[in-house]
């Protein structure tokens, strides 16, 4: 089925088929389908990645700038 959810930076709302409850993707990464931009859900909420790192970590950088990732399939 799937849920909704809006994009904290762009305002747009795309689906997240695989879950059907937001708590489901608890701690979980996302890209935004319309801006692109790294999201993590975060006690039920759709969050920043990097501002949201920066909030617990100040040495990470807010805006993600020399930053990379590992993606696993």
């Amino acid at each position: 089925m799937g849920v909704k959810v809006e994009c904290c930076n762009c305002g747009e709302v795309f689906g997240i088929p695989p879950i059907d409850d937001i708590s489901e993707g608890e701690g979980c990464t996302l890209d935004c389908a319309h801006c692109g931009d790294l999201l993590i859900i975060d006690d039920g909420v759709i969050k920043d990645f990097h501002k949201h790192i920066n909030e617990g970590c100040p040495e990470w950088p807010a805006d993600g700038k020399n930053t990379g990732f590992v993606e696993i399939d």
